[in-house]
């Protein structure tokens, strides 16, 4: 899992900022990247339970293997239509859409998995450490390849080799055991939560907050980056280091934080971004977009590590057979779409902005790094949560 993971996130590293600047160079308008995305986020949610079911009723790897395949379908699309991408942008964002919902899917059940309570922490560190790796270098290469070539052929480059990456990951989730034993797939429970299930609806708040956050927010990072510098090498640096950064940080994350030291982390994090957005709401020019990726990578290792290892805690907690573990993962999919399609409709609200300092792009951003405290109130809210730190304060201090 570890090795499928990092070479999907050099995949992904290799074309995901750049395919929307590939799209902005060949037709400058701001609505084409609007729509591409939109169409891509509003697709995932129906798809993402549709490999709900698949992992439930045959086999919990073909969504993550129909996930790597359309992958490397989406970038073949892309390597035919060349310039023409711009006119076929929404079909692009549907094919996108349903790549991510199965690959995400297949992804977060067997991550689920092969992890046990209490050694999600470490596991999720160590899996950001291997991904960040490749997801770092991934970038710079690609800046390098598309600013030394001519034209946008560096452009044709990276995807093709990104189609590469996705078929090796496909051919090495082949060794993934199989779970052909079908259960049913009662998602009612997970997507309409009762009362009494508190700490799960806190988890699916939590992601409808950060619906901009994911995906979107870095495509308007990787674009402002672009915008100021007008280099693609210039991006791929800019990811390089902000990357590298993440990845020192997921490695000591990752090992120091434990259970009852979640909390302190979080907060950490959700001030180190909040701070990342203020910066933004004055002039955008390179030093200033450098030092906002550069407190935002800071900030993501310590509130995503822990955040993550918790909600996975929900699940195990929540869920009230180990199987149904796959309906909580798919079901926290629709409201995480919710916040991306208001964090577009944001987006597009403040377009008339867009051309005047980026106030509308400087705005969104600020709000949207905000949103990690409002995420650090939500899972400081979670029952066991406060009772860990509760318990790590009143624990009697070992003799030396």
């Amino acid at each position: 899992m570890l090795a499928i993971n990092a070479l999907f996130w050099a995949a992904d590293g290799l074309c995901a900022i750049f395919v929307n600047i590939y799209l902005w160079r060949v037709q400058r308008e701001f609505p084409v990247l609007l729509r591409y995305n939109l169409s891509c986020w509003l697709t995932i949610p129906a798809f993402i339970l549709l490999a709900g079911w698949l992992s439930q009723a045959r086999d919990r790897t073909w969504a993550l293997r129909i996930g790597l395949a359309l992958h490397a379908l989406f970038y073949m699309s892309l390597l035919w239509l060349r310039e023409s991408a711009v006119a076929h942008v929404i079909p692009l964002g549907v094919v996108l859409g349903v790549a991510m919902g199965f690959y995400y899917a297949g992804l977060h059940t067997l991550t689920f998995d092969v992890t046990a309570q209490g050694e999600r922490d470490y596991y999720v560190g160590l899996s950001s450490f291997t991904s960040g790796i490749t997801g770092a270098v991934a970038p710079f290469a690609a800046g390098a390849v598309i600013g030394l070539a001519t034209g946008l052929r560096g452009y044709v480059m990276v995807f093709a080799l990104a189609v590469v990456l996705y078929v090796l990951a496909f051919a090495m989730s082949l060794r993934l055991p199989p779970d052909r034993e079908p259960r049913p797939f009662r998602l009612r429970a997970a997507l309409l939560p009762p009362r009494e299930h508190k700490d799960w609806r806190l988890v699916m708040a939590l992601w409808a907050v950060f619906g901009g956050r994911f995906g979107i927010f870095m495509f308007i990072v990787g674009l402002l980056m672009y915008m100021a510098s007008g280099s693609e090498m210039v991006v791929g640096g800019y990811s390089l280091v902000t990357g590298a950064i993440r990845i020192f940080g997921s490695l000591v994350v990752g090992r120091a934080v434990t259970p009852a030291r979640r909390l302190p982390f979080m907060l950490l994090g959700a001030l180190s971004a909040t701070a990342a957005g203020l910066i933004m709401l004055g002039p955008i020019n390179l030093p200033v977009v450098w030092a906002f990726g550069i407190m935002l990578a800071v900030s993501t290792p310590l509130f995503s590590i822990p955040s993550s290892a918790i909600q996975l805690d929900v699940i195990g907690r929540t869920a009230a057979e180990p199987s149904q573990r796959v309906e909580y993962v798919c079901a926290r999919e629709v409201p995480l779409v919710i916040g991306r399609v208001m964090y577009l409709a944001v987006l597009w609200s403040l377009y008339d902005l867009l051309t005047k300092n980026l106030l509308g792009l400087r705005i969104a951003v600020c709000l949207t790094a905000a949103t990690a405290l409002l995420g650090y109130l939500l899972m400081s809210r979670i029952s066991f949560v406060r009772e860990e730190a509760a318990r790590e304060r009143s624990a009697p201090a070992s003799p030396e």
